[in-house]
């Protein structure tokens, strides 16, 4: 970057960076550089250490511009302040044990509980960097996790039904239990590929039997939330499991506590 941009350049970018709302965006259209370049500069004249491993850590990515390293840079946060302890240029499995390795064991020891997202590489370099701490995934990306699972489910279901509805649709001649069954298969592809939201909706309405019914031509009938909710789980066990299951995960995390959560989720573990 020095070749290219004079040193009276390089002191304004930096005294620009300075300013708490001034981003490498900013300053890269103010000189007229790439934000590749306002990053480079800083990253070589600017060296910031990082602040003690917490007790608690957090490790997360966050995207980041693309570079040389990585499209993401992670992140480390100490849970109990929510202070940066510092920020790396990538999330690869090497960067991150290069980094822990060059700090001392007896400060890595401190560290009793490591959170992160359910990315493996998180898991296997915390197991090795932070030999006393217990590694922890959160709420929301053990949720986050199940919900693609779930989903994964509801589309082999709905694909299979439209394979069948395909199969059937083709038929020439149809006999009177393919024709009904040409129907059911049309009403649970549609309330599959229609109502799906409804699997990961808070919406009252969906639990409560007793909401105001309303005409579904395509269904053919009477029908509040909770009604089709119930059509699209429970005519497939594989489905219907799956529901129950993100049923048992909602409890675990709305009604534990530091007496009972060891006892739940022992239960949730053996209901999976």
């Amino acid at each position: 970057a020095g070749s290219r941009i004079s040193l009276a350049t390089v002191y304004n970018i930096l005294e620009d960076l300075r300013k708490p709302n001034m981003t490498f965006r900013d300053v890269a259209e103010r000189y007229h550089i790439s934000q590749t370049t306002a990053a480079h500069v800083f990253d070589s004249f600017v060296s910031i250490s990082r602040r003690p491993l917490p007790e608690y850590l957090l490790i997360d990515e966050v995207y980041a511009f693309k570079s040389a390293h990585s499209k993401y840079v992670c992140v480390l946060v100490d849970f109990e302040t929510q202070n940066i302890v510092d920020v790396l240029p990538s999330r690869r499995k090497q960067t991150l044990m290069d980094y822990f390795f060059s700090i001392p064991l007896e400060e890595r020891k401190n560290v009793k509980i490591v959170s992160f997202d359910m990315w493996e590489t998180y898991r296997i370099v915390s197991k090795i960097m932070f030999p006393n701490a217990i590694c922890a995934t959160d709420h929301f990306h053990v949720k986050q996790e199940f919900g693609r699972k779930i989903d994964r489910v509801r589309i082999d279901v709905m694909n299979k039904y439209y394979s069948r509805k395909k199969y059937l649709e083709k038929k020439k001649e149809k006999t009177k239990t393919e024709k009904l069954e040409l129907k059911e298969a049309s009403k649970h592809y549609y309330a599959l590929k229609k109502f799906n939201w409804m699997l990961f909706s808070n919406d009252n309405r969906i639990f409560d039997p007793n909401e105001k019914k309303i005409y579904n031509h395509t269904l053919e009938g009477y029908y509040n939330y909770y009604d089709i909710l119930e059509f699209m789980v429970r005519h497939d066990p594989v489905l219907d499991l799956a529901y129950d299951l993100k049923y048992e995960l909602d409890e675990f995390y709305s009604r534990s506590n530091e007496k009972n959560a060891l006892k739940n989720i022992e239960e949730l573990i053996i209901s999976f």
